[in-house]
C-alpha cells in the first residue's frame, strides 16, 4: 500500500474535487503496471486458532464415605451411562437404612393408632361428651407423630440415596480419563475417584474479533483442518452476540460428531467463510495510496490517471474488498503511482487480470 503525506493528499483531493482536473496534460509520461478491476466472486474468509474440547466432561466424586472394595475398570476403558463400574463398602448404609426404616415403622403404628383416638374424640366432642380441650389434646397429639412421621419419611430417603451413592457410576458414557483411587482405598465425601470423558461429541470455541460480528451468523460454513491435516467441513452452530470487553471478541461455537477421531485438546485451524456485500471489487493492495484522509487509486482513462477515492470494506490476503466510483473492467494503476498526479499521461507496460 502506497503512502503519501495528509498535506499532499489534502491537496490533491481539493484540486481535484474544486477546480477539476487541469485542461492540459503534465507534459512527462510515467510508466506504470495495471490491473483489470474483478468483481470480487470468491467467499471471504477468515482464520483463527482454536481447540477440540470434549462437550462433556467431568469429575465423578465421592458422595459418601468409605473404603473402596471395588473397581472394575482401568483409565482409557469405556464406561456406560448409570452402570456400576466401582463400589464403596456399603455395610454402615445398609444398616442405616434398616435403622431409619424400622423407626418409619413404628411411628407409623403409632401415627394410625393417633389417627383412630382422633375420630373417635371427634365424635364424642360432636355429642358434647369430651371438651374441646380434650379433642384438642388429641389433636396436637396426632399432629406431631404426622411430623415426626415426614422427617423419618426424609430420613429414609437420605439413607436409601447413601446407599445407592455406593455404587460409583456416570450419569454419561465416556472413557475414564483418570483414575485417582484403588481398591482397598479410603474415600470421604467430595473426594475425586474418576474423570469421565464423552469423546463422541466435540466443542469447538471460537473467538472472533468484534469486526466481524455483523458478517458471521449462526451456519456460517467452516473449513476446519487439525495439526495432523485432518480436513473437516461443517457450520457454526452457535454465536453469543455478546463481545468481550477486554478481549474485542466475541464467541461462536461449533460441535462435532467425533467421526474422525480428534483428540480433545488438539489444535485447529478454523476458517470460517464471512457473508459479504454485493459487488464489491478485488483490489490488490499495492494499487492502493493510502494517506490520513482516506484511500484512493489512480484510474487510467485514455492513458491518463485520474485520482478515485475508495472505501475499504475487508482486509483479505494480499488485497483488499473495496467499493467506489470504480466498477469491474476498469483498469487502475499498480506499480508507479508513487510520483503520479491527477491527469498525468501514463504508458501502460503490462496489465495484470
Amino acid at each position: 500500500m502506497r503512502k503519501l503525506s495528509s498535506q499532499n493528499f489534502s491537496s490533491l483531493f481539493l484540486f481535484f474535487l474544486i477546480l477539476g482536473f487541469p485542461s492540459t496534460s503534465i507534459s512527462y509520461e510515467t510508466e506504470v503496471t495495471a490491473i483489470k478491476l474483478k468483481r470480487n466472486n470468491q467467499p471471504s474468509t477468515i482464520k483463527l486458532n482454536s481447540s477440540a474440547m470434549a462437550f462433556q466432561e467431568y469429575t465423578l466424586s465421592s458422595e459418601v464415605a468409605g473404603n473402596i472394595i471395588k473397581v472394575s475398570k482401568l483409565e482409557g476403558d469405556k464406561v456406560s451411562k448409570d452402570k456400576v463400574f466401582a463400589i464403596i463398602n456399603p455395610t454402615k448404609y445398609e444398616i442405616a437404612l434398616k435403622q431409619a426404616q424400622e423407626e418409619l415403622f413404628a411411628i407409623e403404628a403409632k401415627l394410625r393408632k393417633s389417627s383412630l383416638k382422633l375420630q373417635r374424640y371427634h365424635q364424642l366432642l360432636t355429642k358434647e361428651i369430651i371438651s374441646q380441650e380434650e379433642f384438642e389434646e388429641v389433636f396436637y397429639e396426632e399432629q406431631n407423630l404426622l411430623s415426626k412421621f415426614n422427617s423419618q419419611f426424609e430420613s429414609v430417603k437420605k439413607a436409601e440415596l447413601d446407599l445407592d451413592q455406593c455404587n460409583i457410576k456416570p450419569n454419561f458414557s465416556g472413557i475414564i480419563s483418570k483414575k485417582y483411587i484403588k481398591e482397598g482405598d479410603f474415600v470421604d465425601i467430595g473426594d475425586p475417584l474418576f474423570e469421565i470423558t464423552n469423546n463422541e461429541i466435540l466443542e469447538v470455541s471460537i473467538y472472533i474479533p468484534d469486526l466481524y460480528i455483523n458478517k458471521i451468523h449462526k451456519g456460517s460454513n467452516v473449513s476446519m483442518e487439525t495439526s495432523d491435516a485432518k480436513r473437516i467441513n461443517t457450520t457454526i452452530d452457535a454465536i453469543i452476540n455478546k463481545i468481550e470487553n477486554t478481549t474485542g471478541t466475541f464467541m461462536g461455537k461449533i460441535y462435532l460428531d467425533n467421526s474422525v477421531n480428534i483428540i480433545p485438546g488438539q489444535e485447529i485451524i478454523v476458517e470460517i467463510e464471512l457473508s459479504s456485500e454485493d459487488n464489491l471489487l478485488r483490489i490488490n493492495k499495492d494499487c492502493v495510496n493510502n494517506t490520513q484522509d482516506g484511500k484512493f487509486v489512480y484510474k487510467i482513462i485514455k492513458d491518463k490517471v485520474y485520482p478515485v477515492k475508495i472505501e475499504i470494506i475487508e482486509d483479505q490476503d494480499g488485497y483488499f474488498l473495496a467499493k467506489g466510483d470504480i466498477e469491474e473492467g476498469d483498469i487502475i494503476v499498480l506499480d508507479g503511482n508513487e510520483t503520479l498526479m491527477p491527469n498525468q499521461k501514463v504508458k501502460v507496460i503490462s496489465i495484470k487480470e
